[in-house]
């Protein structure tokens, strides 16, 4: 996928590349393009991580660009 085509509020499946464990469902919360020498990234929020460090824990995962263009 490419991660231009990426909105907020969009639902994904993100598949892990190691163990396994089957595909997460995340939504979209923001996506950050390449800017003056920056890398762009993608933050999602993954319904299974929700609560896991913390009661208010959100399961926010940030991925690169790279990543999200390969999973």
């Amino acid at each position: 996928m490419k991660p231009s085509t990426l909105k907020p509020g969009m639902r994904v499946l993100l598949t892990p590349s190691l163990g396994t464990s089957g595909p997460y469902c995340a939504t979209v919360v923001e996506r950050y393009p390449a800017f003056c020498g920056r890398k762009g990234f993608t933050v999602v929020n993954v319904d299974d991580f929700k609560g896991l460090n913390s009661s208010d824990a959100r399961g926010e995962v940030h991925l690169s660009a790279y990543e999200v263009s390969r999973r």
